[in-house]
């Protein structure tokens, strides 16, 4: 827009006297300028400054309430110094600092001036820059700086160059040869093509979009990055008009400012939002002669951060994290702010918290571990994060999770620190309870395995540098599961709950006992001299065990079977240690329970065999090394075949063949009787069906079931495949289950034996006389047979005991409508005291050895009469 040239006499030097021929300058481009100049820079005001022999006078700038008074001070140094210079901070400049226009409510903080200089070196005047902030410009800004400077040098040499050659000469004028849209000086004459090129290269480089529009809105000029905003190319919009363009524009407060521009004459600034670009826009709209040039900054960034601001503040406010603030320069680090949640945390209103250090919430207590990584953190001016205890107005303590955090000025220098607090009194609690409920056991409160396993490893630890023995004791109580599955598991856990009471009442304060689950317990004695110190352990455990116990109705004596090992005598390690009691304990309780045993080497022997045929006996599965004997059950009175059972046999590759009695133990004990029962299920089924199709049987096969396998939850859906596998009827398949079997818990084997039942197969009870069997549970059980044990058959000729035995046995079961075999007969005198008292059936040697199904085969096909002569 056009500013007056002061008139004032004196002699200028070249090329400064060229100015006086121009009474007023088209200073329309320096506006440009500016405006690119405090964009680029991120201030808030840029000015052109000229300079005479005597004074200095402002010849463009952007407009802005907050534009500087004066800055003749700043100035002067700039064109003494000769290059750029810049004042981060005038107030702290001593420069400066008392200058009025530093010193005033809108005084500048930051300035920045490079003087303009011709290219014979002579200085016109300043191009500068204010802000009423500190400030600092980055490498990138300060070279973007000098580059507009050095246009709008050349832009003064031309005009005061123009000026002294011939300022009347109407002739002489001719077309401006500048950016299109841009009249370089009030009386039209040409400025000249170096400074045209560098207005224009200038106006490319900006990172702002700006265009030139002239009266009839048409775009003149346009640089490429409003061309990359509109989507266009250049030549598709030079001529256009803008409104036809972009319409929308139309219907946003940018068009009533563009015409209240162009119609006032006046400096316009705003920002827009276009959602179709996606971004937000400032506008700084300048009328020019030709009509407007408008430069257009992308203020998306500083718009989503000035949200991300708004909604930081607004979630200060409306945190449930208490959030306080304190001064890091002031002595003692005041809090200069808190939310409301602090106070909700605390008790404390802000105006008791403003002023003081935090550390009151701490109360006495100034010695807290965290308190070390927050003391660092703050030495150290970095983030830190600790759970302290603190305390409340009401005196109440509280577990505060701290986390703080330094806030830097522009200089890189902290200033305040930043506090998060949330009351974590919960979560503590919790991991509290998670510990305790990790370490300890959750019925009787005693240490569990893992905690048992440290302690134990810090007494190896200590006996170790002390030269004394550590004692472990491995406690199995006997018959323990019998009492959860005939009176329930709710009495079961009230005596485990009384037992761990007379293990702590009876051990030592420095002995430990701990419950590994179930029935099995460990009682550990460190600092002992020999390991027969434990007999006294030992000796006032079992005699507190077998004190009388009543619970609720019921009266106990409870037994256990104890094993113990020794370090360093048996093992050095806390794993070993504890596998050397177990095995002992397993060794006490095959000794008939109730009973003491101490580890020996023999026993481990004994283990690492059991381990081996384990081993071997998974191998023998995937082999298929198994083969199955049969056994026929013989009607007592006619010497029909009645029955056959099946009896497994391992083919071992080395050993030959092994009987069950050597494996099926710790089959069962290892598991590994689920599969290989199945397998004995399905191929006594398949081979039976054999017979059946060569019209050899009629009778039904009878299989041994595991205790594993009936509770494996689809042992009945084993039963169905076997049997569709093989196409037999279930009527021909007879399960063997053994007493002690049934009675280990007879609620959930009726169920089981009832799906079975169901299914039409028939169910013998084996061994029977040698459990523990509940009359009202037989009566109960869905079964067809009992089977005296091979026991009470022995000496059935020779002892009354037995004989009466096997007579009750045989009355009780026909009272039931059950029939009865006997198991075990060997001779002929057995035979016929069973015959006289009206057993059913007779298995044993004297009728039948087992063998292979070929060899059973043949008798089939050959033997009517099973009986002896």
């Amino acid at each position: 827009m056009p500013v007056q040239i002061p008139d004032h006499s004196g002699t200028w030097p070249y090329p400064l006297r060229g100015f006086r021929q121009f009474k007023e300058m088209d200073t329309g481009l320096l506006q440009a300028l500016t405006h690119l100049c405090a964009s680029a820079c991120a201030t808030e005001f840029s000015s052109v400054n000229l300079i005479d022999e005597d004074r200095q006078w402002r010849l463009a700038s952007t407009p802005s309430a907050l534009a500087p008074t004066g800055t003749q001070a700043f100035c002067s140094h700039t064109i003494s110094t000769g290059e750029l210079l810049m004042v981060p901070d005038a107030r702290n400049d001593a420069r400066f600092a008392q200058d009025e226009t530093v010193t005033s409510p809108s005084g500048i903080r930051f300035y920045a001036g490079i003087p303009l200089t011709t290219q014979a070196g002579i200085v016109l005047g300043t191009l500068n820059l204010t802000h009423s902030q500190p400030h600092i410009l980055s490498d990138a800004q300060q070279e973007q700086f000098k580059a507009i400077a050095r246009t709008v040098s050349a832009a003064l040499e031309t005009y005061a160059g123009a000026a002294s050659g011939t300022p009347n000469d109407a002739d002489s004028r001719a077309p401006v040869d500048a950016a299109p849209g841009i009249t370089a000086a009030h009386s039209g004459q040409q400025p000249g093509r170096h400074y045209a090129t560098q207005s224009v290269d200038l106006l490319e480089a900006v990172s702002d979009a700006f265009i030139a529009l002239d009266r009839e809105w048409r775009y003149t000029y346009v640089n490429e990055n409003a061309c990359r905003i509109l989507d266009s190319e250049r030549d598709a919009l030079i001529g256009r008009r803008i409104w036809d363009v972009v319409p929308g524009l139309v219907d946003l407060p940018f068009y009533e400012a563009c015409h209240r521009a162009m119609r006032e004459n006046v400096y316009a600034e705003l920002e827009g939002h276009y959602p179709q670009y996606g971004t937000w826009l400032e506008h700084r709209i300048h009328p020019t002669r030709e009509g407007l040039t408008i430069l257009f900054t992308d203020i998306t960034a500083r718009k989503e951060a000035e949200q991300v601001l708004l909604l930081r503040e607004k979630a200060l406010h409306t945190t449930s994290d208490g959030i306080v603030i304190v001064d890091a320069v002031a002595p003692d680090m005041p809090v200069i702010y808190v939310n409301a949640a602090y106070g909700r945390l605390t008790g404390y209103a802000p105006h008791e918290v403003l002023g003081r250090n935090c550390r009151f919430l701490q109360g006495k207590l100034h010695d807290q571990e965290g308190l070390a990584t927050i003391r660092s953190a703050v030495h150290e001016q970095t983030e830190g994060q600790a759970v302290l205890r603190n305390f409340r107005k009401d005196g109440t303590m509280f577990w505060n999770e701290l986390k703080v955090a330094p806030v830097r000025d522009h200089e890189g220098s902290v200033t305040h620190f930043i506090g998060s607090q949330t009351d974590v009194s919960e979560r503590i609690h919790y991991q509290d309870e998670l510990a305790r409920q990790a370490n300890y056991d959750a019925l009787t409160g005693l240490p569990n395995r893992k905690l048992l396993e440290q302690h134990l490893e810090q007494m190896i630890h200590q006996a170790r540098r002390s030269g004394h023995l550590v004692g472990v004791a491995f406690i199995d109580l006997d018959h323990f599961k019998s009492i959860n599955d005939t009176i329930g598991h709710g009495v079961g856990d009230l005596l485990l709950k009384a037992t761990a009471e007379r293990f702590k009442a009876n051990l030592r304060s420095c002995d430990m006992v701990a419950r590994l689950g179930g029935d099995e317990f460990v009682v550990v004695c460190p600092d002992i001299h020999l390991l027969s110190d434990m007999d006294d352990v030992i000796a006032r455990i079992f005699t507190s065990l077998r004190a009388p116990l009543t619970i609720g109705e019921h009266d106990f004596r409870v037994d256990a079977s104890i094993g113990v090992s020794g370090y360093p005598a048996d093992a050095t390690s806390v794993s070993d240690l504890l596998k050397c009691a177990d095995m002992a304990m397993y060794t006490a309780k095959a000794a008939g329970r109730g009973n003491l045993k101490f580890y020996k080497a023999e026993i481990g022997m004994r283990v690492s065999q059991r381990l081996s045929i384990e081993q071997e006996l998974r191998q023998a599965i995937v082999n298929n090394e198994f083969v199955l004997h049969y056994q026929p059950k013989v009607d007592a009175h006619t010497g029909v075949l009645s029955g056959m059972e099946a009896l497994i046999r391992w083919n071992h590759p080395k050993q030959g063949l092994v009987a069950p009695a050597q494996f099926i133990q710790i089959a069962e004990e290892s598991k590994l009787i689920i599969p290989i029962g199945d397998w004995v299920l399905r191929e006594a089924c398949r081979q039976n069906q054999e017979w059946v199709d060569a019209g050899l049987s009629n009778f039904p096969i009878s299989v041994n079931v595991s205790v594993s396998q009936l509770k494996h939850l689809d042992f009945s859906e084993t039963v169905i495949r076997s049997l569709a596998a093989s196409g037999m009827e279930a009527a021909l398949l007879d399960l063997e289950i053994t007493e002690s079997l049934a009675m280990e818990g007879p609620e959930l084997f009726i169920a089981m034996l009832e799906r079975i039942k169901h299914l039409g197969v028939s169910i013998s009870i084996d061994d029977f006389g040698t459990g523990y069997s509940s009359l009202s549970y037989i009566k109960r059980f869905p079964i067809d047979v009992l089977k005296i044990d091979r026991s009470f058959v022995r000496d059935i000729s020779s002892d009354a005991d037995d004989a009466a035995i096997c007579r009750t046995i045989i009355n009780m079961a026909h009272n039931l409508n059950l029939r009865v075999v006997a198991e075990g007969v060997e001779t002929v005198a057995q035979a016929q005291y069973l015959q006289q008292h009206a057993c059913d059936e007779l298995q044993g040697y004297l009728l039948c050895r087992p063998e292979t199904a070929a060899s059973m085969q043949r008798r089939l096909e050959t033997q009517l009469n099973w009986l002896p002569d």
